[in-house]
């Protein structure tokens, strides 16, 4: 299969010129003709701290207070979890337009509808960038987390809980900025972190966050 192909309008100071074609492909991301490895973004190193003994006891302190809600039918999580490893994949591609986006306003370009946007909510350009940034980890992880997902490995799970984690933290700094209200924050939260939990027992094929599950 060849690489996948995303036509898309970015523009970068300080020439603020147009960059099409955005590619990705086995772990790379072409945009226009520069190449960027995922692993640039999400090195190694982070992602085993991801998934050994200390980050799976902290998300088995997250997951406590949803032991013992009322489960939902094995359909529901089943056809999710048959699903996710998709929704990663476009999630992730998206996703990354729109961290780069972020960014690229956030240093003096972006799109018009960015500029009238951010004039019309009086978002600063900090908040761009730091949310940019959060999303193109939160894209990379994604990413990354495709063939995990397809295999229904642990590790792919646990992918998509820090994703959730950098979404939450994007949310949180909306707040901040003004977008959005906190109880709404909340519900959105916990019914995400209900739905997530739900689907974790799908996930357990032999991986290095399966062992350090345990």
């Amino acid at each position: 299969m060849g690489p996948s192909r995303i036509d898309h309008y970015i523009s970068f100071p300080p020439n603020s010129l147009p960059i099409h074609n955005i590619w990705y492909d086995r772990g790379t991301i072409t945009v226009g003709r520069v190449p960027l490895q995922i692993k640039d973004i999400m090195p190694q190193q982070i992602l085993d701290r991801l998934t050994d003994k200390q980050a799976m006891d902290f998300i088995k302190s997250i997951e406590k207070p949803f032991k013992d809600l009322p489960h939902l039918p094995e359909a529901i999580p089943s056809i999710l979890v048959k699903i996710s490893p998709w929704l990663a994949l476009v999630g992730g591609a998206f996703g990354l337009l729109g961290a780069l986006q972020s960014i690229s306003y956030g240093i003096g370009g972006g799109t018009a509808y960015q500029r009238i946007f951010s004039e019309f909510a009086g978002l600063p350009a900090w908040y761009f960038i730091v949310v940019g940034l959060l999303q193109l980890v939160s894209s990379a992880l994604l990413l990354l987390a495709f063939k995990h997902l397809k295999n229904r490995t642990t590790t792919g799970w646990v992918y998509l809980f820090w994703n959730m984690a950098l979404m939450v933290a994007q949310s949180l700094i909306g707040i901040l900025a003004g977008l959005g209200g906190v109880v709404g924050f909340v519900v959105v939260t916990a019914i995400s972190y209900y739905l997530l939990f739900e689907m974790k027992p799908f996930y357990g094929k032999t991986s290095k966050a399966t062992e350090a599950m345990n």
